[in-house]
């Protein structure tokens, strides 16, 4: 990007007398600040989603065992529910 902002840079210096400064020159390198500002939002961005969905698939490979443990029983063996307690309390 620099080497095409030189060659207009030069282009310009030839078509406009050196002393007259219509501003553009600050336009440009203001307009070239905010494209590098974009640049690095974008890869910060892109650093994010990745993240973002590393973490989505962490979650999903956790989720399917603690699923199947759930529906076998796994969880909540050697332990009773405390409504199975109440139940026992009352009927004796």
């Amino acid at each position: 990007m620099s080497r095409k902002y030189e060659k207009l840079k030069t282009l310009l210096q030839e078509r406009f007398q050196p002393d007259l400064d219509f501003g553009l020159y600050r336009v440009i390198d203001h307009e070239m600040y905010i494209v590098s500002q974009l640049d690095d939002m974008a890869a910060d961005c892109y650093a994010i989603e990745q993240l973002y969905q590393k973490k989505l698939n962490a979650l999903a490979e956790l989720k399917q065992p603690l699923l199947q443990k759930a529906f076998s029983g796994e969880l909540t063996a050697g332990k009773e529910a405390p409504a199975a307690n109440l139940m026992e309390e009352e009927v004796a």
